[in-house]
């Protein structure tokens, strides 16, 4: 389904609105020290200064000719359009980065690639210290994904020989109807082609350059129906995809606050960093075009491999399909340790809420936390469960303090165990699990311990023994009454401090503090179960 282009530039952020309006009164960022750069694809000539809107340049072909130094703008008259591909050279500094955005207070600058398979519409190589706002981004050759192995971007920020590079911040874009590939030629991997994409070493599946980012930040863009992935970092300088060299792969990578939907597979990824935010985005309806006769068919909503300490929270997933495999909407892939999901709400998803994989063969990827998330009607398509274990479960995996609701008539598995034959010491304590449908529970059993869960509903035989197990009511103020609940109503899964489930839990060293609405958790008194705390008990 295409946006008309009306459709497509009414769908501004009010940050994109204001930033605009900002520039068109004549506020520049107080960082600013460089040069403003003016482009009217209407009124402007090439040869001309470019430096006021009344000497604006016209073409891309002069911004591609010319290196800008640190602190420049380059800013596109906004409601007017560009075909070809956006690629300006130079390198900003800390503190002064060279800003790619729009002036004149109207709808968003329009970039079309026109099929770009060589870079993306906008494109930045080995450079440092950019920004990239404001505009709106299409590359669509007219092609299915499965039609040919033609990777493709809107916006692609790559590192291949430039060594060690900082400071890229990508926000406020609309970046939209990107046709990329699944079986592709020229990257080593299909993940990496996609909306907006920033990576180091993207032709190979395997590299020793030592390329990297410190400092990229995506923030606060709208990506719709794009392929293969809508947001992605991607860093192979570490070498083999489960070895990770914490020297060598990137850091202080940040993806918050962007609506991602309608994409051909995958939501948000990250592989190949350490210190990674993910936070506050919304993915809805991840998968769409994935197939089982194509290069790795699966599709989840947000998932990191190959990262070292990476804090996922405040994130909604909707509606990913399950397309003969995955199909949750969060996971923890091979070879990522220290990993905190919290905070997040999950609804739909197809293969489950939550997938967490660990290989026998290399994976060395350890600590996994999850906590105070709250999963509804998740494992649609019955195939697999809400908590899914793909070959075992890392060490230090616990998992605490969840809220599970499963409607009636729903056939999915609370637990789903693939090829569980690694199996460390793991936790699974003080959550609420609602259980109306007919799944049950298959995990990995060694060294499993369940404590101080509620287990209300329906009672397979399958449920697991727990010496303070409560099957009593939770008493929830408005569950669910059917499908589109939505995180704006999670406030309904809330228990009173007069349930079972409030403040008979096991107490959790290390506890975060707080639940999903923010409310204090004791560290020294008895918790409550499920991811809500009530004020009193």
């Amino acid at each position: 389904m295409k946006i008309s282009h009306l459709r497509r530039v009414a769908v501004m952020t009010v940050g994109a609105l204001i930033a605009s309006a900002a520039i068109a009164l004549g506020a520049a960022p107080a960082w600013a020290v460089g040069t403003t750069y003016y482009i009217d694809a209407v009124a402007g000539s090439d040869a001309q200064a470019g430096t006021t809107p009344a000497t604006a340049w016209r073409s891309l072909a002069k911004v591609n000719a010319t290196t800008f130094s640190a602190g420049d703008q380059i800013l596109f008259h906004t409601d007017q359009s560009w075909a070809g591909q956006l690629k300006p050279k130079g390198s900003g500094s800390a503190g002064n980065p060279i800003v790619i955005s729009s002036y004149g207070g109207g709808d968003r600058p329009f970039f079309d690639g026109g099929s770009l398979t060589e870079g993306g519409t906008v494109y930045l190589k080995n450079q440092s210290y950019w920004t990239i706002s404001d505009l709106e981004i299409v590359n669509d050759s007219g092609k299915g994904p499965f039609v040919a192995a033609e990777a493709r971007w809107g916006i692609l920020v790559l590192n291949d020989g430039g060594g060690l590079l900082k400071g890229i911040t990508i926000e406020d874009n609309y970046v939209h109807d990107v046709n990329g590939c699944f079986d592709c030629t020229g990257i080593g991997n299909s993940h990496t082609n996609g909306g907006i994409v920033v990576g180091a070493n993207l032709s190979t599946v395997v590299s020793f350059k030592r390329d990297s980012y410190d400092g990229v930040d995506i923030r606060n863009n709208r990506v719709d129906q794009v392929g293969r992935t809508g947001i992605h970092f991607e860093d192979v300088s570490s070498g083999f995809y489960l070895w990770v060299d914490p020297a060598a792969i990137s850091k202080n990578v940040t993806i918050a606050g962007n609506h991602v939907s309608m994409t051909d597979s995958d939501g948000i990824t990250v592989r190949g960093a350490r210190d990674v935010l993910i936070e506050h985005n919304v993915v809805e309806d991840a998968g769409q075009e994935t197939s089982l006769a194509q290069n790795q068919p699966m599709a989840v909503g947000i998932w990191p491999a190959k990262t070292i300490n990476t804090l996922i929270q405040y994130n909604e997933v909707y509606r990913t399909r399950y397309n003969h495999t995955d199909g949750q909407g969060y996971d923890v892939d091979l070879s990522s340790s220290d990993t905190t999901l919290q905070y997040n709400y999950s609804e739909e998803n197809e293969g489950g809420f939550l997938l967490l994989m660990y290989s026998d063969v290399a994976d060395i990827g350890t600590g996994v936390t999850v906590r105070y998330n709250v999963s509804v009607n998740d494992g649609t398509a019955h195939q697999k469960g809400i908590f899914a274990f793909s070959y075992g479960v890392k060490p230090q995996t616990h998992i605490y303090n969840n809220t599970v609701f499963v409607p009636e008539g729903s056939q999915a598995d609370i637990m789903h165990c693939e090829t569980c034959n690694v199996s460390s010491a793991w936790s699974f304590r003080n959550n609420i699990v609602a259980n109306f449908g007919s799944g049950g529970y298959g995990y990995p059993t060694a060294n499993a311990t369940f404590d101080s869960n509620t287990f209300h509903g329906n009672h397979p035989a399958s449920e697991p023994a727990d010496p303070h197990k409560l099957t009593s009511d939770p008493q929830f103020l408005a569950p669910p009454t059917g499908p589109g609940y939505g995180a704006a109503n999670a406030a309904g899964l809330q228990i009173p401090s007069t349930s079972p489930s409030s403040g008979t839990g096991v107490l959790i060293s290390g506890n975060g503090g707080l639940d999903y609405f923010g409310n204090t958790v004791s560290s020294v008194a008895p918790p409550s179960r499920g991811f809500h705390e009530p004020l009193t008990h």
